[in-house]
Protein backbone atom coordinates (compact mmCIF):
# COMPACT_ATOMS: atom_id res chain seq x y z
CA UNK A 1 0.00 0.00 0.00
CA UNK A 2 1.39 3.47 -0.90
CA UNK A 3 2.45 5.57 2.09
CA UNK A 4 -0.27 8.20 1.53
CA UNK A 5 -3.00 5.54 1.54
CA UNK A 6 -1.53 3.90 4.63
CA UNK A 7 -1.56 7.20 6.54
CA UNK A 8 -5.09 7.99 5.38
CA UNK A 9 -6.20 4.58 6.68
CA UNK A 10 -4.45 5.28 9.98
CA UNK A 11 -6.42 8.51 10.48
CA UNK A 12 -9.61 6.80 9.35
CA UNK A 13 -9.18 4.49 12.34
CA UNK A 14 -8.99 7.54 14.61
CA UNK A 15 -12.14 9.12 13.20
CA UNK A 16 -14.22 8.41 16.30
CA UNK A 17 -12.01 10.75 18.30
CA UNK A 18 -8.40 10.77 19.42
CA UNK A 19 -8.34 13.44 22.15
CA UNK A 20 -9.55 12.63 25.67
CA UNK A 21 -12.19 14.94 27.24
CA UNK A 22 -9.56 16.17 29.72
CA UNK A 23 -6.97 17.04 27.05
CA UNK A 24 -9.68 18.69 24.96
CA UNK A 25 -10.76 20.85 27.90
CA UNK A 26 -7.30 21.81 29.14
CA UNK A 27 -5.17 21.89 26.00
CA UNK A 28 -6.96 21.61 22.68
CA UNK A 29 -10.06 23.67 23.52
CA UNK A 30 -8.29 26.90 24.56
CA UNK A 31 -6.14 26.79 21.41
CA UNK A 32 -9.18 26.14 19.22
CA UNK A 33 -10.92 29.17 20.76
CA UNK A 34 -7.88 31.37 20.10
CA UNK A 35 -7.76 30.32 16.44
CA UNK A 36 -11.48 30.31 15.70
CA UNK A 37 -12.16 33.67 17.35
CA UNK A 38 -9.89 35.23 14.70
CA UNK A 39 -11.55 33.61 11.69
CA UNK A 40 -13.46 35.91 9.33
CA UNK A 41 -15.68 35.65 6.26
CA UNK A 42 -15.22 32.80 3.83
CA UNK A 43 -13.07 30.39 5.82
CA UNK A 44 -11.32 27.18 4.76
CA UNK A 45 -10.34 24.63 7.38
CA UNK A 46 -7.52 22.36 6.25
CA UNK A 47 -7.45 19.08 8.18
CA UNK A 48 -10.86 19.31 9.84
CA UNK A 49 -10.48 15.92 11.55
CA UNK A 50 -13.54 15.16 13.66
CA UNK A 51 -15.03 18.63 13.23
CA UNK A 52 -13.98 19.73 16.71
CA UNK A 53 -13.44 23.33 15.58
CA UNK A 54 -16.93 23.80 14.16
CA UNK A 55 -18.48 24.70 17.52
CA UNK A 56 -15.94 27.48 18.09
CA UNK A 57 -16.49 29.31 14.80
CA UNK A 58 -18.89 32.24 14.74
CA UNK A 59 -22.26 31.99 12.95
CA UNK A 60 -21.17 34.61 10.40
CA UNK A 61 -18.43 32.32 9.04
CA UNK A 62 -19.03 30.65 5.68
CA UNK A 63 -17.14 27.41 6.20
CA UNK A 64 -15.46 25.02 3.78
CA UNK A 65 -13.55 22.13 5.34
CA UNK A 66 -11.50 19.19 4.14
CA UNK A 67 -9.47 16.24 5.32
CA UNK A 68 -7.51 13.58 3.46
CA UNK A 69 -9.07 10.75 5.51
CA UNK A 70 -12.59 9.90 4.21
CA UNK A 71 -13.90 8.68 7.57
CA UNK A 72 -12.72 11.90 9.21
CA UNK A 73 -14.86 13.79 6.71
CA UNK A 74 -17.82 11.56 7.55
CA UNK A 75 -17.33 12.25 11.26
CA UNK A 76 -17.06 15.99 10.57
CA UNK A 77 -20.27 15.87 8.56
CA UNK A 78 -22.05 14.28 11.52
CA UNK A 79 -20.60 16.93 13.86
CA UNK A 80 -21.85 19.70 11.57
CA UNK A 81 -25.32 18.14 11.46
CA UNK A 82 -25.45 17.92 15.25
CA UNK A 83 -24.58 21.62 15.50
CA UNK A 84 -27.04 22.52 12.74
CA UNK A 85 -24.15 24.13 10.87
CA UNK A 86 -23.74 24.25 7.11
CA UNK A 87 -20.24 23.18 6.10
CA UNK A 88 -19.00 22.46 2.58
CA UNK A 89 -17.00 19.27 3.23
CA UNK A 90 -14.77 17.23 0.96
CA UNK A 91 -11.88 14.78 0.89
CA UNK A 92 -8.71 16.52 -0.32
CA UNK A 93 -4.97 16.78 0.26
CA UNK A 94 -3.51 19.83 2.03
CA UNK A 95 -0.61 19.81 -0.43
CA UNK A 96 -2.90 20.21 -3.47
CA UNK A 97 -5.94 22.26 -2.47
CA UNK A 98 -8.75 22.02 -5.05
CA UNK A 99 -9.56 25.74 -4.99
CA UNK A 100 -8.80 28.79 -7.11
CA UNK A 101 -6.20 31.37 -6.15
CA UNK A 102 -7.42 34.05 -3.75
CA UNK A 103 -10.71 32.35 -2.93
CA UNK A 104 -10.83 32.65 0.88
CA UNK A 105 -10.73 35.42 3.47
CA UNK A 106 -9.24 33.04 6.03
CA UNK A 107 -7.58 29.62 6.27
CA UNK A 108 -7.33 27.77 9.57
CA UNK A 109 -5.46 24.59 10.42
CA UNK A 110 -5.06 22.99 13.83
CA UNK A 111 -2.59 20.16 14.51
CA UNK A 112 -2.42 19.23 10.83
CA UNK A 113 0.96 20.46 9.58
CA UNK A 114 2.70 18.02 11.90
CA UNK A 115 1.16 15.21 9.84
CA UNK A 116 1.48 16.31 6.22
CA UNK A 117 4.37 14.97 4.17
CA UNK A 118 5.50 18.37 2.86
CA UNK A 119 4.80 21.18 5.33
CA UNK A 120 6.15 23.92 3.07
CA UNK A 121 3.97 22.84 0.16
CA UNK A 122 0.89 22.72 2.42
CA UNK A 123 1.44 26.22 3.82
CA UNK A 124 2.20 27.49 0.31
CA UNK A 125 -1.14 26.09 -0.85
CA UNK A 126 -2.93 27.75 2.08
CA UNK A 127 -1.35 31.07 1.14
CA UNK A 128 -2.27 30.58 -2.52
CA UNK A 129 -6.00 30.25 -1.85
CA UNK A 130 -6.04 33.28 0.46
CA UNK A 131 -7.14 36.67 -0.81
CA UNK A 132 -4.62 39.51 -0.43
CA UNK A 133 -4.93 40.65 3.16
CA UNK A 134 -6.42 37.28 4.12
CA UNK A 135 -5.67 35.56 7.41
CA UNK A 136 -3.78 32.34 7.99
CA UNK A 137 -4.44 30.88 11.47
CA UNK A 138 -2.37 27.93 12.68
CA UNK A 139 -1.73 25.98 15.85
CA UNK A 140 0.55 22.96 16.11
CA UNK A 141 3.12 21.25 18.26
CA UNK A 142 6.67 22.26 17.40
CA UNK A 143 10.23 21.74 18.58
CA UNK A 144 10.39 22.73 22.23
CA UNK A 145 12.36 25.76 23.39
CA UNK A 146 13.75 23.45 26.07
CA UNK A 147 16.91 21.85 24.68
CA UNK A 148 16.46 18.47 26.39
CA UNK A 149 12.81 18.17 25.38
CA UNK A 150 13.75 19.15 21.84
CA UNK A 151 16.31 16.36 21.76
CA UNK A 152 13.70 13.90 23.03
CA UNK A 153 11.33 15.02 20.27
CA UNK A 154 14.03 14.32 17.68
CA UNK A 155 14.44 10.81 19.03
CA UNK A 156 10.68 10.19 19.01
CA UNK A 157 10.55 11.24 15.34
CA UNK A 158 12.87 8.37 14.44
CA UNK A 159 9.88 6.12 15.07
CA UNK A 160 6.87 8.42 14.65
CA UNK A 161 7.67 9.78 11.18
CA UNK A 162 8.00 6.43 9.34
CA UNK A 163 5.27 4.79 11.43
CA UNK A 164 2.53 7.44 11.44
CA UNK A 165 3.90 10.46 9.58
CA UNK A 166 3.94 12.47 12.81
CA UNK A 167 6.52 15.28 13.08
CA UNK A 168 7.35 17.00 16.38
CA UNK A 169 10.07 19.49 15.44
CA UNK A 170 8.60 21.56 12.63
CA UNK A 171 8.11 25.35 12.89
CA UNK A 172 5.13 26.66 10.88
CA UNK A 173 5.93 30.25 11.92
CA UNK A 174 9.26 30.12 10.07
CA UNK A 175 7.62 28.45 7.09
CA UNK A 176 4.95 31.17 6.89
CA UNK A 177 7.58 33.92 7.17
CA UNK A 178 9.80 32.32 4.53
CA UNK A 179 6.81 32.23 2.17
CA UNK A 180 6.32 35.98 2.55
CA UNK A 181 3.40 36.07 4.96
CA UNK A 182 3.42 38.68 7.72
CA UNK A 183 3.10 37.17 11.20
CA UNK A 184 0.98 39.56 13.27
CA UNK A 185 0.50 37.45 16.39
CA UNK A 186 2.16 34.34 17.84
CA UNK A 187 2.27 32.61 21.21
CA UNK A 188 4.19 29.60 22.53
CA UNK A 189 3.18 27.52 25.54
CA UNK A 190 3.75 24.17 27.26
CA UNK A 191 7.55 24.49 27.44
CA UNK A 192 7.53 25.87 23.93
CA UNK A 193 6.02 22.72 22.45
CA UNK A 194 2.86 24.44 21.24
CA UNK A 195 2.71 27.48 18.96
CA UNK A 196 -0.29 29.32 17.63
CA UNK A 197 -0.08 32.15 15.13
CA UNK A 198 -1.94 34.57 12.94
CA UNK A 199 -0.36 35.67 9.67
CA UNK A 200 -1.53 37.92 6.86
CA UNK A 201 -1.07 37.50 3.13
CA UNK A 202 0.53 40.67 1.77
Amino acid sequence: MPRSQRLSALWDRRARGWASPRSEAKYFGPNRRWICARAVGATLEVGCGTGANFAYLGPDITLTALDFAPKMVQTSRAAAATLGRQVHLQVANAQALPFADGQFDCVISTWTLCCVEDEVKAVSEMARVLKPGGRLLLVDHIKSSNRLIGLAQRLVEIVSVPLSGEHYTRRPLKTATDLGLEVVASERSHLGITERLQATKK
